[in-house]
């Protein structure tokens, strides 16, 4: 994933968590619209930051997939429990759950990446 992109998934992953959270202050479904705001919004700074400082594009293949697990986990779980509280919609009702995973596996992936990465906090 470029850095363009990068930072533009954070910039909007952080708009759609400020906007869900506002939505479940208001909505009957509130709980699940404000644990899917939460993820985006908490993590759209590392795609933010990483994107635009150009990070992204020094980080060996191991760091670059486990911040694009982080992605896709963030688009599942926050996907699932969007649908599910705005629609009522449960066609994968699994995927919250694994995209939860996903998020705790890419960030496992990030801290060994970090430990092992040549220059690091040396």
């Amino acid at each position: 994933m470029s850095g363009r992109a990068l930072a533009t998934f954070g910039g909007f992953s952080g708009a759609a968590g400020v906007m869900l959270l506002a939505l479940g202050a208001h909505h009957p479904a509130g709980a699940n619209l404000a644990t899917a705001g939460q993820m985006l919004l908490f993590h759209a700074p590392l795609f933010f930051v990483m994107g635009l400082s150009g990070q992204s594009a020094r980080l060996a293949p191991f760091g670059r997939i486990a911040l694009g697990v982080i992605v896709a986990g963030l688009i599942f779980f926050a996907g699932d429990l969007v649908l599910r509280a705005l629609l009522g919609w449960r066609p994968l009702a699994w995927l919250a759950p694994i995209g939860g995973s996903m998020v705790i596996l890419g960030w496992i992936g990030l801290g060994i990446f970090a430990w092992f990465a040549r220059g690091a906090g040396r």
